[in-house]
């Protein structure tokens, strides 16, 4: 199973990476700030509460996974062929709705935000409260709770975990998503400043995000047209998710 999945996590690790186009922008002052926060403190002690920000986020990303692939789990896709592919390529058209944010040639995505925002705003002042307890129970907290910030980027990522129809697969999927926005998110944070993505690295991740949403979509797609014919049994295996 390990073997089977690896390249699935390798992918969900690779595109934390190029999500830091927009990782950078969209959180660098949040991870600036808890960079800030911990300067007066002994190395180790700031490497700790650094980790813990990034540990409690990543937590609240692998929850969120399970959850969405626990409740795809009660759907009878598996007698319901056509609806399970069509599943599968509905993540990767979210693949490539995030490339198209990140190279900022469509901002849909930004809709999904307004509504996450909503949800957001009680969230909010938890994690205000929490950003000023010190330790590294408090420091947990808020980055389980940062974890839940508006990301159009992480619904996209979500939507692909939840193709996996599996609550295990799914919160893998997430945890190696979230591993991978980890350079994005350290480097403000041990920094105490802003760093910019240069518009070339960002288009090319951009690019690079499309080019995978397009493969998972047409893999797929060819199992949606194929999956009422009784004498093609190959597209079980056309299943990219599979």
């Amino acid at each position: 199973m390990i073997m089977t999945e690896l390249p699935w996590l390798v992918a969900a690790f690779v595109t934390g990476l190029l999500s830091a186009g927009h990782c950078l922008p969209m959180c660098g002052g949040i991870a600036m700030a808890l960079g800030q926060q911990t300067r007066g403190d002994p190395a180790w002690l700031r490497a700790m509460k650094l980790s813990a920000h990034g540990t409690g986020r990543i937590m609240t990303y692998a929850v969120l996974g399970w959850t969405l692939g626990a409740l795809v789990m009660l759907l009878p896709l598996q007698k319901l062929q056509p609806l399970a592919v069509a599943v599968r390529v509905l993540s990767g058209l979210m693949l490539i709705a995030m490339g198209l944010y990140i190279g900022r040639w469509w901002l849909g995505l930004t809709k999904l935000e307004r509504l996450g925002a909503k949800l957001w705003q009680p969230v909010k002042t938890w994690f205000a409260r929490a950003l000023q307890n010190k330790g590294l129970a408090p420091s947990l907290l808020a980055g389980m709770l940062w974890g839940l910030l508006p990301c159009g980027l992480v619904y996209s990522a979500l939507t692909v975990a939840a193709a996996r129809m599996d609550a295990a697969d799914a919160a893998l999927y997430m945890l190696a998503f979230g591993l991978g926005t980890l350079p994005a998110m350290l480097l403000p944070a041990l920094l105490s400043s802003s760093f910019q993505f240069s518009n070339a690295l960002r288009r090319v991740s951009a690019l690079a995000l499309i080019g995978f949403g397009l493969w998972i979509a047409w893999h797929n797609g060819a199992g949606l047209w194929s999956a009422d014919d009784p004498h093609q049994h190959h597209h079980h295996h056309s299943l990219s998710a599979n």
